[in-house]
Formats: C-alpha cells, structure tokens, sequence
C-alpha cells in the first residue's frame, strides 16, 4: 500500500464552472507531498468535463445530489481504503479552496484514532451537522463505515452531510474542529466590481486566518472562479516562481 498522510476526495460534476474550478484545483492540491486529491465522479459523459490522471469514475452511481453525493463519496473511500495507508481522508468539494500546510498543522494535533470532524453548522431543517466542504475523518473511521452501512439499515434520501453526520455520531461523536471562512463574498472579504473589456477586475481584502475558503456564490457562479484564482496566486504563489 502506498503511504500518505490526507487525501482529499473532492465532490466533482460536469458544468462549465465546475470544469473551472478544478483546473484551479489541479494547479496546487496534489503539489504537497503529504497529501493526494481525487476528484470523484458518478455516471458522467466524461468528453464533458477536465480529466485528471487523478479522477475517480463510479459508472454504477447516478450523478446527483441525493443520493449520489453520498454513494460516490463512501464508493471513493472504498477504493482508497484498498490502495493507501493514510491518516485522515478530508472529504470536500470543488467550490471550497483548501490552504493544506495549515490543514496539515492542524492535523498533527488531532487524534489519529475514532476521529471525525470539521466544521458544524446549525441549519433549519437538518439541526447541526458538519457541512460537506471540509469533513475529516480518521482511516480506522473510514474502515468502520463500509460495516456500519451493511449492518444498519439507512435512509440515503437525505444530503450527504447530513447523512454522514448522523452515521459518524453513531461510531464517533463528530467534533468541531475547522477554522473555515463561512461566506467569502460576505463581511469578511471587500469585493469591487469593475467592467473593462468584458473582464471583471476583484479586489480582496483576504483574511490568511483561515484552513479553508467557501467560495460559493449562487447569484454568479463564475465568480468562485475569479476568487479561487486570487486566493491561489496569494497562497500558492512559491509554485509559481519556481517555475518562472
């Protein structure tokens, strides 16, 4: 078995902007050691999205929200179960921009046993559960999911996050543990807006406090796109000027 210390498994679609966003993504998630990412995937037309020698296809599971969010995040830890001694698996999404040296420090100071956290959120309908952009959870956890699911019978008609909430509190009480930046198109971050030649110009005041960015913006999903940028030539720009 290959050893590694994380490995992210990022929630991936077809769509212009998801595309996007993992070209962003494929610039820097696999440049630290320590650490893989995979981008999992459903039943896709696979002519329509960004390969990566790093994508996992699972041609047996509907490309959905609910279930099959669910279904190919718990099929991805399966297969890297089989293949990777690890520590954690970060299971998160294409629209959450991940700072991985600080995820890596704080990893260090975390159980490497019966763990699994991140970062809780209190909604209205679901209560609180740990949201699905940043869920970290312990290889003897992940190991224990595969049984846990053949034993019990689970309603999987619910939003992944909310599902591996309610399964993980059933092995392990999940903890609160990700110093995430809820909203960056809100307070935290000042956005100006300038139109010239059809390109839009953002000027950010980051916030390099945090382990992770969520970058979602519903009104104009083109601008995850624009922010991921920013934050990566701000994080990751050592990359950048080993190659120049």
């Amino acid at each position: 078995m290959k050893e590694i210390y994380g490995i992210f498994l990022v929630i991936a679609s077809p769509g212009r902007h998801y595309n996007m966003l993992k070209l962003i993504l494929m610039k820097f998630m696999n440049s630290n050691p320590n650490f893989r990412t995979y981008f999992i995937y459903g039943k896709v037309n696979r002519k329509s999205i960004i390969k990566s020698k790093y994508d996992l296809y699972f041609n047996n599971i509907q490309e959905n929200f609910i279930p099959g969010i669910f279904k190919k995040s718990i099929a991805a830890i399966k297969y890297i179960n089989l293949r990777y001694n690890y520590k954690y698996i970060i299971r998160t999404n294409l629209s959450t921009f991940w700072r991985i040296d600080k995820l890596h420090s704080l990893l260090k100071t975390l159980p490497k046993t019966k763990f699994s956290g991140g970062y809780l959120y209190v909604s209205n309908n679901d209560g609180l559960h740990i949201t699905g952009t940043g869920i970290i959870i312990s290889k003897d956890i992940c190991l224990l999911l595969s049984y846990f699911l053949k034993k019990n019978i689970v309603n999987i008609n619910k939003p992944d996050d909310v599902l591996f909430t309610k399964i993980l509190n059933k092995i392990t009480k999940v903890k609160n543990c990700l110093k995430r930046n809820q909203d960056f198109t809100n307070k935290n971050i000042i956005i100006k807006f300038k139109k010239h030649k059809n390109k839009i110009k953002i000027q950010t005041n980051i916030n390099d406090n945090y382990i992770c960015y969520r970058l979602k913006t519903n009104s104009n999903r083109l601008l995850d796109y624009i922010k991921m940028t920013k934050l990566m030539v701000y994080f990751y720009r050592q990359l950048f000027n080993k190659n120049n």
